[in-house]
């Protein structure tokens, strides 16, 4: 988890400690990567375009730990809390990067996102299953392709 994290916010490390990250040693699946990865990028981005790396006394804490859920099954909790940046602006639509980050977390692995637009600066929880075979959805694209019978197999 923490090279994840660290490649998706390494662009945007260079003026200062702008990022404070921390967590336990955590293997993530390969799925978990990709789909964390993303949603990761998508916070980092738009933190250092609109949040709180926009600013020189922005900061950014990224913290994670595995947590027993309700079922007993072992989760990954992520928090993503921006400070010191500009007031928030909430949009009246849902952008895409959140719908991005909705989608890898929710439909990928699983999990539930939750994105707070505090005026005082934005804060993700993400919260995704360990079971590895937790959360496995297919594209619907996948669920409903057939094969496509072979024209020579017909001779």
């Amino acid at each position: 988890m923490r090279e994840v994290v660290r490649n998706k916010i390494g662009a945007y490390r260079t003026a200062g400690e702008r990022f404070v990250v921390g967590g336990s040693d955590v293997e993530l699946p390969q799925r978990h990567v990709l789909a964390q990865g993303m949603a990761l990028h998508e916070l980092a981005t738009n933190a250092a375009k609109y949040g709180a790396p926009s600013t020189p006394a922005g900061q950014v804490q990224v913290g994670w730990k595995v947590v027993l859920g309700e079922s007993g099954m072992r989760h990954l909790r992520l928090e993503w809390v921006e400070a010191g940046g500009p007031p928030v602006v909430v949009s009246k639509h849902r952008g895409f990067g959140t719908r991005l980050i909705s989608m890898c977390i929710g439909r990928e692995l699983g999990g539930v996102a939750h994105i707070d637009f505090a005026p005082e600066g934005l804060r993700c929880t993400i919260e995704v299953p360990m079971d590895d075979t937790a959360g496995i959805m297919l594209s619907p694209h996948l669920v409903q392709c057939r094969a496509i019978p072979d024209p020579r197999a017909a001779d």
